[in-house]
């Protein structure tokens, strides 16, 4: 190995560190500052150098102490520590002094990526003080996660109760929906972590450790299930934001429409009284010239003729009964407008 190497700052080592080889770091490692470690280990990780994984089992297998592997572990990306967990989950002494430098974020990241597999491996280092301490960081975050999550979906459930229905736009409704989906996958994807957590737990000696995990996921799904809901059938506050769309269907008394009232009274919510304005639509092709449509008086059988005609044209856009409407997400005049021009 050249001793040009060894005269490298971090960031010369982060720059060109991936063109050393995998002997060259096994010579490189016992003898670096700790500056240097940090540098070559971000210098060959899986977005600076193709051959990351074999270099970075070069350079934690050439350690020479703890607190080498100890500063290898700040920086160490998740994706690397993964692939040491592969190769040397036997090797017992290599992985707690990894665990110990990385930082709380990064083992999270650790815990959604790993494997089956690589689950089990960590498993074996329940006992150890290490991994204890990663948990125990891993909760108090999950429990602001979670509060995070269960504020953001009261707020959304405030703005949808107080939603101006008849005025809704397609560009807000699917604010809403892209708003509310995020909550619930975000919060479906830490309750998987929280899961896989709970079986790390179980392998400590923890037993408040186990309890708290225990008591977190139980939160999260009560969270998930009971105020977010599923989108199919709709329940918590998909249900919360199905019912506040379909007021503009459901009014007291007769007035309300059913799912199987026809087209024609759907679009009697959204303003849609005369024949310019089925016109405007393009529920009228038959006529060319809407000039008359206001002021002419027809006969009976004209009207009558008008109405099958409007009737033909919402069959063939599909939209027969309310309950077309609603699986087509109509709910307001901008909304059908919006499903007009797009059909």
């Amino acid at each position: 190995m050249n001793d040009h190497w060894l005269q490298m700052s971090t960031d010369e080592l982060i720059e060109k560190g991936h063109h050393l080889t995998t002997d060259e770091i096994t010579q490189f490692t016992p003898q670096a500052s700790k500056e240097q470690l940090l540098g070559l280990t971000v210098g060959i990780n899986e977005r600076h150098d193709a051959a990351w994984k074999e270099k970075t089992h070069s350079l934690i297998a050439a350690t020479i102490n703890r607190p080498q592997l100890e500063t290898i572990g700040t920086v160490l990306t998740p994706t690397q520590f993964l692939s040491v967990v592969d190769v040397n989950g036997e090797e017992h002494r290599l992985l707690p002094p990894l665990v110990v430098g990385m930082h709380h974020r990064d083992f999270l990241r650790v815990i959604t990526k790993a494997t089956p597999k690589q689950l089990e491996t960590l498993k074996h280092e329940g006992l150890t003080e290490p991994l204890q301490f990663q948990l125990r960081l891993l909760f108090k975050a999950w429990i602001k996660e979670i509060d995070k999550q269960c504020t953001g979906a009261m707020a959304l459930e405030k703005e949808i109760t107080q939603l101006n229905v008849t005025a809704l736009t397609k560009e807000k409704l699917t604010l809403i929906e892209e708003r509310l989906t995020t909550i619930h996958t975000a919060l479906e994807q830490t309750l998987a972590d929280i899961q896989k957590a709970l079986s790390l737990a179980w392998h400590t000696n923890r037993l408040e450790l186990i309890e708290k995990y225990g008591s977190l996921k139980e939160i999260g799904n009560k969270t998930l299930h009971l105020i977010l809901g599923d989108p199919h059938p709709p329940t918590g506050l998909y249900l919360v934001l199905t019912n506040q769309l379909n007021t503009i269907f459901a009014k007291d008394g007769v007035d309300t429409l059913t799912d199987d009232d026809p087209a024609l009274e759907a679009l009697s919510r959204f303003s849609v009284w005369y024949l310019e304005d089925y016109w405007k639509l393009g529920l009228l092709p038959s006529v060319s010239d809407p000039t008359n449509l206001k002021t002419q008086n027809y006969t009976e059988a004209e009207l009558e003729a008008f109405t099958e005609e409007i009737k033909h044209s919402l069959n063939a856009l599909g939209l027969t009964t309310v309950r077309d409407f609603k699986a087509r997400k109509i709910y307001s005049r901008p909304l059908l407008e919006a499903f007009f021009h797009e059909t």
